[in-house]
Parts: structure tokens; sequence; C-alpha cells
């Protein structure tokens, strides 16, 4: 069989193909790098948008809460070594990869193996419920991020709420701080000079801290927000100090 060409490209469906391709300058793996080789099995070709479509078998496993029935339905799943129709995922969880490179780009084709189109993975319908599993789990995802985004907040003030929320429940009142739903950490500085306990002064804190006599409503309650205060400045403290400010 003569090497394939992009006029009889329609020919090698199945074929394992090695293109050689120019880089795109936001992927290249090597600075300087002027062509990346990639190799697939001939998916499909499609002359009128210059499209060829390998498929990689691609062996990354889904995330654990991907693998779920519903979610894990919209993968394609790696049947390059089964008949058409059988759908096992190998290594119990690894779909198959493709890729999509414009026929403009690709410098060489060269045949590396004869293939069975029968053999290559087959377009299945998306399962309704799969799909709105994956469009609450994006959604989710999203408000998860604008919740820990501050608004009008400086960029000091979004790096330290992101280092402490990594070891304490955080979240945002305004330009504010609050950890543990205690503590306040306000800016501009966002340091532990600026923590203060709502209901106590820091005066008051302190002493409570120091074992110390202190005239305040229910000094049980504010003896424990003072040691979460107390915690909370010393996780401060080593995050500052980790991010050199």
């Amino acid at each position: 069989m003569s090497e394939p060409t992009l006029e009889t490209l329609d020919s090698f469906a199945g074929a394992q193909l090695r293109l050689t391709v120019a880089h795109s300058s936001f992927e290249a793996p090597e600075y300087g790098a002027q062509t990346e080789t990639i190799v697939g099995r001939l998916w499909a070709y499609e002359p009128s948008q210059q499209l060829v479509v390998l498929e990689t078998e691609n062996k990354s496993a889904l995330p654990q809460m991907m693998q779920r029935a519903a979610a894990a339905a919209v993968y394609a799943p790696a049947t390059l070594s089964t008949t058409a129709g059988a759908h096992t995922p190998k290594n119990g969880g690894s779909y198959t990869g493709f890729k999509i490179v414009h026929a403009s780009s690709i410098k060489n084709i060269a045949l590396v193996e004869k293939g069975d189109a029968q053999k290559l993975s087959r377009v299945v319908a998306v399962d309704p419920a799969a799909r709105t599993a994956r469009e609450a789990y994006a959604v989710r995802k999203s408000m998860e991020k604008a919740e820990r985004t501050g608004a009008d907040v400086s960029e000091l003030g979004q790096a330290v709420f992101d280092a402490l929320s990594k070891t304490l429940p955080c979240r945002w009142h305004g330009t504010h701080i609050i950890v543990l739903d205690e503590v306040v950490v306000s800016g501009p500085e966002y340091d532990s000079e600026r923590t203060y306990v709502p209901g106590l002064e820091r005066a008051q804190v302190e002493a409570l801290n120091n074992g110390e006599d202190v005239a305040v409503p229910n000094v049980e309650r504010a003896s424990a927000k003072a040691r979460v205060w107390q915690r909370v400045v010393k996780v401060l403290d080593g995050e500052r100090a980790r991010l050199l400010l």
C-alpha cells in the first residue's frame, strides 16, 4: 500500500498514521521546536473543513467523582482492541483520546500500520442524565470559584484568602475575610493586626488567651472564640511569611 496523502486519506480509515505537524506556539512541548509527531489511528477526515481526527488511545483515567455511571457515560470508552459495539473501558476507567489536526499544519503523513475501521471507537448518544450531571457539576464548581473570589478586593487580599482557605474554612463578606465564622481579617493589609472577633475587644481576646479574668458575658464561649482567634493568627502569620509579605 502506498503512503497516504490528504487526497487518499479516506481509504486509510482505521490505519495507524504518523503525522508530522507544525507546532502551535501555545502548545509546543519544547521551546524552539518547529514540529511535533502525532501517532494514532485515522478516525475521520473532513475535507470540507480540512480536519484530520486521530484516535490516540489516551490512557488517562477519569477523576474519581467522574467515574459514576451517569457522568462517565459522556466519555467515549477506549475500544481499539474490541469489536464495534463492545464497550469495555481499559484499565478500569481509562478512556480513548482524540487529536484534531488542521490539514494545513500537516508536513508529512506516514503509514505505521494497516487498520480496521470497524475497530475504531464509535460515536454514542449522550445520556441526558449524564449531560445533566456534568452541567450540575460545572455549575457547582463555577459557583464555588465565584464564592472564593472577592469583589473589589486587592491582589493582596485575594492571595491571603487563597492561602488561608487551604487550611481553614473561609468566606468573603464584602472586603473582609471571615475565618471559621468567628474571626474577621480586614484590609488593606490583611495581617494579624487587622484581625478581630466580633463582640470582643482585642485586649479582651488577648487576656482570655492568657487565662486572665475578663468581665464578658458567657466567658466560656468568649474563651472559645479567643482560642479560635489565636489559631487563625498563627496560620495567618505563617501563610504571610510563606508568601513573603
